[in-house]
């Protein structure tokens, strides 16, 4: 029984830190309730209370797109600073794209994929923004952008998603492309998005919304294209 009771409070600790690693204000509330627990049992018991209020309280969020407003400073600013982690994270994953820059139109990890001036002529430009309501209070967080590109074959690309790390592992990519899904196939539209070959996890995204995997378009990118004649979600 012990051994069970043990067990319990490494794996609540572990879900604790996982929290915390994501949302640093979950921290202050932790480190209150160890400090007060006279016993392991009521640690255990008050972590779970914390941790379920915490997982109750997310169910209530949603998470919806911003369109970027390219004429106020401060969102330009923020948009430039997620397409900078965008683009480092991208060269980490392909670090030959430092040779090749032609490809994404860049030199180093400084330089951005398109100049932020010419975003309002070619991209509709969004902040995925996650929304909980809790105690009659709205706190809201702008956790990535996403951009989304009209083709040459009149198709919507989905060029580039970004999540910030703290707020991973909730979604919000899947919520993110599932109204970019409802947008634009309501406005017509098919939907399109290339992906590394070596990066499953936004291939597996694609694939369980609905997208199909049609052909490879170089040696390291796969297209996806999303038809809004054969797929509802």
């Amino acid at each position: 029984m012990k051994q069970n009771k043990q067990e319990s409070l490494i794996s609540l600790i572990q879900e604790a830190y996982s929290l915390i690693e994501r949302h640093p204000e979950f921290e202050e509330q932790y480190n209150r309730i160890v400090s007060n627990s006279k016993s392991p049992e009521e640690l255990v018991g008050k972590l779970e209370s914390l941790i379920n209020e915490y997982h109750n309280n997310n169910k209530k969020s949603k998470v919806y797109l911003s369109p970027v407003d390219l004429y106020n400073t401060d969102e330009i600013s923020k948009l430039k600073e997620f397409r900078r982690n965008f683009l480092e994270e991208i060269i980490k994953f392909n670090p030959k794209l430092k040779q090749e820059p032609s490809q994404y139109e860049l030199s180093n990890s400084e330089t951005l994929l398109y100049e932020l001036d010419s975003l309002d002529e070619f991209f509709e430009s969004y902040f995925i923004v996650k929304e909980i309501k809790s105690n009659d209070k709205i706190k809201k967080d702008i956790t990535g952008y996403l951009l989304c590109n009209q083709d040459q074959e009149n198709q919507i690309e989905l060029a580039e998603i970004y999540v910030s790390p703290e707020f991973r592992r909730e979604g919000i990519a899947k919520s993110a492309v599932k109204e970019a899904i409802n947008l634009y196939t309501k406005l017509g539209y098919n939907l399109i998005a290339l992906v590394h070959k070596g990066n499953k996890n936004p291939q597996r995204l694609l694939i369980d919304l609905g997208f199909e995997k049609r052909s490879e378009v170089d040696s390291c990118l796969i297209e996806f294209v999303y038809d809004k004649n054969l797929r509802k979600i």
